[in-house]
């Protein structure tokens, strides 16, 4: 490509065939490496082109026309048309509304432009450009695409408590977004990383208590279903020790019960139910035997011949979360 560029390989149209400078290329220095020719091609471009690309950089190989331009709005930089003029420098490629790195190197190049200590800052700034954006409208895709943009740069590019809040709620939408999409391993980053941005505060548990609770019971939820097991058992200790009230113990303990009976620990499983139980002042009988189970089976039966169908169908709905979760320990 760079021969081309300097015409010293061209295609001739009377000869039918390329044609090149056999001694203008001996001649030329040849980089020692890869990256360091692919710098000299960098330096070629404008200022405006680099700044451009090293913005596209920061998205990977490749991405979409149309959020570039919602960048390019959102941050007042020009985007678009450097990024054309690179185009036509042959750097990038523009193809099916995208725009790409002709190569991984190229891409290296331009995000090796910014200061290591300063690319969590481009990630964290243009990750939130974009998150606004996708809450205004509402737009999924672009709320995902946004929050990992927000992620690859971390808890040290937040600027204050209130911007670590806003990221933690962007990353629990996220989380669930992709549990919905059945994508439990996306999910539960996004909650973990939610979880890593409220842990800026020790105290996060008392000053943002239902935020933390339910990145905690979703990320747990998702562990479960990844068979992180290490990670939901750590997960669930500290619902445990920070919940407030049973209720809110309700997940955890149905998601350990859950993993102890997968696991084949019954017996652990069963303690953990009947203490739960008695915790909600419902007993299990000591023993369960045959003639236990008939005794409770016949004794509802009684109460149920004494009802009409217009009577059962009467009454109204169970609410008492207490007794819900009974129920649902029972079923397990």
């Amino acid at each position: 490509m760079e021969l081309y560029k300097q015409r010293l390989l061209y295609p001739s149209l009377s000869r039918r065939r390329w044609v090149w400078e056999t001694n203008k290329i001996l001649d030329m220095k040849i980089p020692d490496n890869v990256a360091t020719f692919i710098t000299n091609t960098f330096d070629r471009l404008s200022f405006e082109v680099v700044s451009a690309l090293v913005v596209l950089s920061c998205f990977g190989a490749s991405a979409d026309i149309s959020l570039i331009q919602v960048l390019e709005k959102e941050i007042e930089q020009p985007l678009i048309a450097p990024l054309d003029d690179a185009v036509a420098h042959s750097v990038l490629g523009k193809r099916n509304g995208k725009f790409y790195f002709m190569h991984d190197k190229l891409q290296e190049a331009a995000y090796s432009k910014m200061k290591p200590e300063e690319r969590c800052l481009h990630h964290n700034r243009y990750g939130l450009a974009l998150g606004f954006v996708a809450v205004r409208e509402r737009d999924d895709r672009l709320l995902l695409t946004a929050v990992t943009q927000i992620n690859q740069g971390g808890p040290q590019a937040v600027i204050d408590d209130e911007q670590a809040v806003v990221v933690a709620n962007l990353n629990l939408d996220s989380g669930k977004k992709a549990m919905y999409m059945s994508d439990f391993f996306a999910a539960h980053s996004f909650f973990d990383h939610g979880i890593s941005y409220l842990r800026l505060r020790r105290e996060h548990w008392n000053e943002h208590y239902d935020l933390s609770l339910e990145l905690f019971n979703l990320a747990a939820k998702c562990a479960f279903m990844n068979a992180e097991h290490d990670s939901l058992k750590m997960l669930t200790d500290q619902i445990m020790h920070n919940a407030k009230c049973f209720e809110d113990k309700f997940q955890a303990i149905s998601v350990t019960v859950t993993l102890l009976n997968w696991s084949g620990n019954v017996p652990a499983a069963v303690e953990l139910i009947r203490t739960t139980l008695s915790s909600l002042d419902e007993e299990l009988p000591l023993a369960v035997t045959p003639t236990v189970v008939k005794k409770h089976l016949d004794n509802t039966k009684k109460q149920l011949a004494l009802l009409t169908d217009d009577t059962l169908l009467s009454y109204l709905t169970m609410v008492d979360p207490s007794k819900l979760f009974a129920v649902q320990l029972l079923v397990k």
